[in-house]
């Protein structure tokens, strides 16, 4: 299992959520919203991976159809940020 770092922006509250792979071998982690903290439920959000440049479809938190599938190689990492779909 991958390790998350859970934080957001002191500015904005963008949350972020950074994933470390420390295992000695690949890793597929299943994401939702729910884990980037408080976010309203009626929102539309879209998740932004800053190391591979993925954009999400556009998700709400109580939709479970919209889980994003996340692989990181040894050693790998990932950030990812949540933005509100305007």
């Amino acid at each position: 299992m991958a390790k998350q770092l859970i934080t957001s922006t002191i500015h904005t509250s963008t949350p972020m959520l950074g994933i470390l792979n420390i295992n000695s071998y690949p890793v597929t982690a299943t994401l939702r919203l729910a884990p980037f903290g408080e976010l309203a439920n009626t929102d539309t959000f879209i998740i932004r991976a800053n190391t591979s440049v993925y954009i999400s479809a556009p998700m709400q938190v109580s939709d479970e159809a919209h889980a994003q599938i996340l692989s990181l190689y040894v050693k790998g990492y990932e950030i990812l940020i949540v933005y509100p779909q305007k």
